[in-house]
């Protein structure tokens, strides 16, 4: 049944029943639970969101309802067809299987951290089996085209937001607007750093914002963390104009002098998220020694790919000493494993970015030196000003090209 052809004179689902996991333990091993029809999606949930679920039910905290339908045969067999809930119910019958344990301290409370289910007290194991699901129950006369339309419609709606999709929705200040500007510059997808999945989940702001943080601080954080208070406070207290200013002027100046190479670096490291992360930074932090920008773009391609080849063959090296023996005696395989242990665990730890910002400015620091130092100016946030239309180029491609640009923005605003 297409999804348009849906019509109940009566609300469906209104009728809500406690269905505890004991219950549907006691369905599984009578084989009467259908936990996965035709129309149900493969299990997609990691061993850590199965977790954190099992975590919330142990502190007695609500989940989401789930959905399901029963039928009862001419002798009195049972189905009872999951249309709305199988991650969620996978979760419970494979925790009490054994397939996985709960999370380590401080994401679990001490009494239950790293415990499997037979591993667990007496009293918290009933605690599980007891724990009841809000159940809404389909009609039986319900047919099978038309569960299928009302899983697509549920699922529709159900993703959580993302972290920046959250500070979209709850801060309108200069902050956010600038980071938000900087993100949806073409010269990021140039580079191709991110993809149609962070742009449509508001990825690419969190990872402006990020760099934003980092350059207004004037040191690496850890992870995201101050993230959230940085954006609470800038919206509260203001975001000064000097420093929005500066700001802008500095990823102004960084960008200007990637924008000539953007297109190459696709093929460089520097197209990952970290490194990108590192670089921005980098340039940010010393904008006042890049000149113009554009000058020095050319030599920097040449060096960043240089860099990038090195720390490339000394992660191939893997365990081999003798390669990796080898790649050190290149001038730059020293740096080049100061960096790679810095992007090889824990990407965004404050200290694997420290080691990343110490080995890149070591490499560019001649090229750094060599330019005398340029304030920097109003011209350098020119790119915040939207370009005028010339007489070269025809105003409807003008404006083509501006819905082209927009399209992703469209989207993500209209969700």
């Amino acid at each position: 049944m297409p999804s348009q052809d849906l019509y109940y004179t009566t609300q469906l689902g209104t009728t809500a029943a406690a269905v505890s996991v004991n219950d549907l333990l006691s369905r599984q091993a009578s084989e009467t639970l259908v936990l996965q029809p035709a129309f149900q999606r493969n299990m997609v949930w990691t061993e850590r969101q199965q977790a954190l679920l099992i975590d919330s039910m142990l502190r007695g905290v609500p989940v989401p309802e789930i959905y399901m339908k029963t039928t009862t045969g001419p002798d009195g067999e049972e189905e009872h067809v999951v249309v709305d809930g199988q991650q969620r119910i996978s979760a419970c019958l494979d925790f009490v299987a054994g397939k996985f344990a709960l999370l380590g301290e401080p994401e679990s409370r001490s009494e239950w951290a790293n415990k499997t289910f037979s591993t667990l007290p007496g009293n918290l194991r009933a605690k599980f089996r007891a724990f009841k699901f809000i159940a809404r129950e389909l009609p039986e006369n319900v047919d099978d085209p038309a569960i299928r339309a009302i899983f697509s419609r549920l699922n529709m709606t159900v993703e959580a937001l993302e972290p920046q999709e959250l500070r979209h929705a709850a801060y309108t200040g200069p902050f956010i607007k600038l980071v938000e500007q900087t993100a949806a510059l073409d010269i990021f997808g140039s580079i191709g750093v991110f993809s149609a999945r962070d742009y449509l989940r508001r990825h690419n702001d969190e990872f402006i914002g990020e760099v934003y943080f980092a350059l207004n601080a004037r040191t690496l954080p850890n992870k995201k963390e101050d993230l959230d208070e940085a954006y609470a406070t800038f919206e509260r207290s203001g975001f000064p104009s000097d420093t929005e200013h500066e700001l802008a002027r500095r990823m102004g100046r960084g960008l200007r002098t990637l924008g000539p190479i953007a297109s190459a670096l696709r093929k460089t490291r520097f197209r990952n998220k970290s490194d990108l992360y590192t670089l921005l930074y980098c340039l940010g932090m010393n904008a006042e020694k890049l000149g113009d920008g554009e000058a020095l773009s050319g030599e920097l391609l040449e060096r960043l790919k240089e860099f990038g080849e090195t720390i490339q063959d000394y992660r191939r090296a893997g365990d081999d000493v003798e390669a990796r023996a080898a790649v050190l005696e290149d001038p730059l395989g020293e740096v080049a494993s100061r960096y790679w242990a810095g992007v090889s665990r824990a990407a965004s730890d404050r200290n694997s970015r420290i080691a990343r910002d110490a080995a890149l400015r070591e490499v560019l620091a001649s090229l750094l030196e060599s330019q005398s130092e340029q304030a920097l100016t109003q011209a350098d946030e020119a790119w915040r000003t939207p370009v005028a239309d010339t007489e070269e180029e025809p105003e409807v491609d003008d404006d083509e090209l501006e819905a082209e640009r927009r399209t992703v923005q469209d989207v993500i605003d209209e969700a």
